[in-house]
């Protein structure tokens, strides 16, 4: 982007923000500054005019904020779904009463999609499910008390499917009512390929809190395992990390966002394994379940023995 010709300067300038999601229109000589985080906020604020281009991800695109409401927020979205190429994405607590297409394609971009969400409560909750029209057929869609639930096929194998997106409260009663809505509608549906994902709000033992201010509740997780049990779910196993979701003090953390199958599933997708990506912008990791019949696993982590030797190292090894 370093030229002595003006003018190819500002086309580099204007492929950049294209990228961004900004469109310059006309003349435009403040488009450096537009490309400042500050700049975007100023320019969206006085014009209003953005341009954006709306593995089984599990994405958190929010955390604390304005959750999808925010155009970062968007971006980060639509940067994962072009960089993984999931067919289905289920992202929780979008914040948003009412989602448009204008919405859905600065998440997915312009490739053929289709979505179903649930309005959140307020700045409370939300739901917002996507998948590639091209991959998969999706022919229903239901939208239950904090779950929203797809079902459909693979076009190219015929394999049906059921995966629900759920973001559950934090009062243990209310998630005890939501364990047992989901346990007699996945039993209701015997051997289907069912794909359970998102935030539950509960771990599974002590082990999964990390923390002073952390309080572990034996109830919730004995609820918590009890529905995982009594649905017959598998609880894959998470490559990479310990823990989904971390304060901003990045001392206090826990697990709680997950995928669960059922057996079915795993039989008809032998090799998915559940991985977590680096996060950014959320207080939560996002996941992205790969079910890739030739998927042999992430790369082996490899480790010098004189690493050990540095201060610190253990700690920082295990806290990971």
């Amino acid at each position: 982007m370093i030229h002595g010709n003006k003018n190819l300067a500002k086309e580099d300038i204007r492929e950049v923000g294209k990228y961004l999601g900004v469109i310059f229109k006309g003349d435009n000589n403040d488009s450096c500054n537009l490309l400042t985080r500050e700049g975007r906020k100023e320019w969206r604020a006085g014009r209003g005019n953005v341009f954006m281009e709306g593995e089984m991800g599990d994405g958190r695109p929010t955390g604390e904020g304005v959750g999808l409401g925010g155009f970062e927020k968007r971006a980060e979205v639509r940067r994962f779904t072009q960089e993984k190429h999931p067919f289905v994405v289920c992202l929780q607590e979008s914040k948003l009463g009412m989602i448009d297409e204008f919405t859905i394609k600065s998440l997915w971009g312009s490739t053929p999609y289709g979505y179903s969400y649930q309005a959140s409560v307020g700045t409370s909750g939300g739901l917002v499910t996507l998948w590639d029209t091209t991959v998969v057929e999706v022919w229903c869609t239901l939208s239950l008390r904090h779950v929203l639930i797809v079902k459909g096929r693979v076009l190219n194998t015929g394999k049906e499917f059921i995966i629900a997106n759920v973001y559950a409260p934090c009062d243990t009663s209310a998630k005890q009512e939501l364990w047992s809505r989901l346990t007699h509608f996945i039993l209701s549906y015997g051997d289907a390929n069912i794909c359970i994902c998102g935030d539950f709000n509960s771990v599974r033992s002590e082990d999964e809190r990390k923390g002073r201010s952390i309080v572990f509740r034996q109830l919730d997780a004995d609820n918590f395992n009890n529905f995982i049990e009594g649905s017959y779910l598998l609880d894959l196993p998470l490559c990479g990390r310990l823990f989904t979701w971390y304060r901003g003090d990045e001392l206090t953390m826990s697990r709680l966002d997950r995928f669960l199958v059922s057996a079915n599933w795993c039989v008809s997708w032998p090799n998915c394994i559940q991985v977590d990506h680096q996060r950014g912008l959320s207080d939560h990791v996002s996941l992205v379940l790969h079910v890739d019949d030739a998927n042999w696993g992430p790369r082996p982590l490899r480790l010098m023995k004189c690493w050990a030797e540095f201060q610190g190292y253990s700690k920082s090894f295990n806290a990971n």
